[in-house]
Order: structure tokens, then C-alpha cells, then sequence
């Protein structure tokens, strides 16, 4: 009963993978500002679809990381409406990392360290207040932008288009053992048959061969038999 019910449960973990809760977590602005302890007066601040994506990686004790988000709590009365955050911790969380890594791969830069900042197509590796007015050009001019760019947008359709890529490969490929398969069933098919008439033809022949062999054996039984009454 032991070994059936074993039997069963790995049965189940065959049929239904084990997934782990490990997943990407980010914060908006005011959780980022709690988070790193900043003193923030957001209650003239809202979050729109409209506004430029700030994506920051960061470290939690991070300090460039916190001069950062001093400098993004400190335009929020000018800039606020033009931007939102979303910040992911990468010292403590690895599938952050990886996004990390995986946005930077998708932009052609490398993120060796945090802070890591991406608005639009731009990124910031590391920050010093001689981004500031950089970073406050890149928020307005994807604001303003009518073609807006938004990496994680961006990723999802190449994804989409990879995806369709690779259901087109996949029947290319399919139909290709399709038609082996099929030509490969004619040609054995045409040896087959070969082969029948081939076999045919050489039962023909050993049949001619056994009648000739036998027309041989009694001439040479009647010529035996003439020479033995002289």
C-alpha cells in the first residue's frame, strides 16, 4: 500500500511541476521612499498611464541609490506629473537581478552595479548629480513624446514576435519531416516492389534453371543406358 501511494506522489509531481513563490517585486515611489527611509510629502502626487516609467534597480543600502531617490523626491513638485517608479531591490532579490541584467541586455548596456536607471531607451549606470538635468530631459521628452518608448512594453512584443518566430520554425520544420517521411514511404515503397519483381524474376530463372538441370539428367540417363546395351 506504501509503494502505491509513493507510486501516486511522484506520479503528481511528474504531472504538476513544483514551482517556487520566488518572483520579481517592485515598489512604486512612495514604497521605494519608506523603504529607504526618506521623508516624502506626496499628496499632490498621482500615478497615471500617462507618465514616463522610471525603472531603478537598486541596493537597499545602497548609497548612490539613496542620492537618487532624494533627487526624485526633491522634482516632485515640478516633475511629479510626468513620471511614476518602479524600483526593484537586487541585492536580496535574484529574479531582480536577472530583469536587471535582461533589461540592460535588451538596450545593449551592461549593469555591472547600482544604481541602474532606465527612462525610455536611455540608461543611467550609477548616478551623480551631473545626471540631473539628463534625467529630468529624458522624463519630459518621453512625456512629451507621441511615440513613447517603454522597455518593458518593448520586450513583451519582441517576445511576442520571438514566440511566432518559433511556432513558424517549428511547422517549417514539421512539414519538412512531413514530406521525408512521405518521400521516404515512396522510395520504399518503389523498392518494395523492386524487390517483388526481382524475387519473381529469380524464381522464374531457378525454376528454368531446375527444369534445364532436370532435361540434363535424363539425357544423360538415356545416353548411360544406350552405351550399357552395347
Amino acid at each position: 500500500m506504501k509503494k502505491k501511494l509513493l507510486a501516486i506522489a511522484i506520479l503528481g509531481f511528474m504531472l504538476f511541476p513544483f514551482h517556487t513563490n520566488a518572483q520579481e517585486v517592485s515598489m512604486n515611489l512612495e514604497e521605494t521612499l519608506k523603504d529607504a527611509g526618506i521623508t516624502y510629502d506626496l499628496s499632490n502626487y498621482k500615478e497615471s498611464d500617462d507618465q514616463t516609467t522610471i525603472y531603478l534597480f537598486r541596493g537597499s543600502t545602497c548609497g548612490y541609490c539613496h542620492k537618487f531617490l532624494e533627487f526624485l523626491n526633491s522634482i516632485v513638485p515640478e516633475y511629479g506629473k510626468y513620471f511614476k517608479l518602479k524600483s526593484y531591490e537586487v541585492w536580496g532579490n535574484a529574479d531582480n537581478s536577472k530583469l536587471m541584467k535582461k533589461m540592460a541586455n535588451f538596450l545593449d548596456e551592461t549593469a555591472n552595479g547600482v544604481p541602474f536607471i532606465i527612462i525610455g531607451d536611455q540608461a543611467f549606470t550609477g548616478y551623480a548629480s551631473t545626471y540631473d538635468e539628463q534625467i529630468k530631459k529624458a522624463i519630459t521628452d518621453q512625456y512629451n513624446s507621441k511615440n513613447s518608448y517603454d522597455i518593458v512594453k518593448e520586450m513583451e512584443k519582441a517576445e511576442k514576435a520571438n514566440n511566432k518566430s518559433s511556432v513558424g520554425s517549428v511547422a517549417v520544420i514539421i512539414w519538412n519531416l512531413v514530406f521525408v517521411a512521405a518521400g521516404t514511404g515512396v522510395v520504399l515503397l518503389y523498392m518494395e516492389n523492386k524487390n517483388k519483381a526481382l524475387t519473381s524474376q529469380l524464381e522464374e530463372v531457378k525454376k528454368l534453371l531446375t527444369k534445364a538441370n532436370s532435361t540434363k539428367n535424363t539425357e544423360e540417363k538415356k545416353e548411360t543406358k544406350k552405351k550399357t546395351k552395347k
